[in-house]
C-alpha cells in the first residue's frame, strides 16, 4: 500500500528528496550521523508526503545502496 501511494506521487517525491539533498553540504554527509541524519530526514518528508501519522502506515526506513558525495 505505501509503494502504491508513492508510485502515485512519484514527481513529488522526486523532487523532495532533490530539494533536501540539494540544502546538504558535502561535510554533512561525509560522517555515518549525517548520513543517517539525511535517512530520517528523507522518511519524515516521505511520510509527511503520504500523509502518515506513525511509520507503522509509512515508509518504515531509507536505506542507501551507493553514496557518491561530489
Amino acid at each position: 500500500q505505501v509503494q502504491e501511494k508513492l508510485k502515485q506521487r512519484m514527481p513529488e517525491v522526486r523532487n523532495d528528496i532533490i530539494r533536501l539533498l540539494s540544502s546538504k553540504q558535502p561535510e554533512e554527509l561525509a560522517t555515518l550521523e549525517g548520513k543517517d541524519a539525511l535517512a530520517a530526514d528523507i522518511q519524515g518528508k516521505l511520510n509527511e508526503l503520504l500523509g502518515a501519522k506513525k511509520d507503522a502506515t509509512g515508509v518504515k526506513k531509507v536505506l542507501f545502496n551507493a553514496f557518491i558525495i561530489q
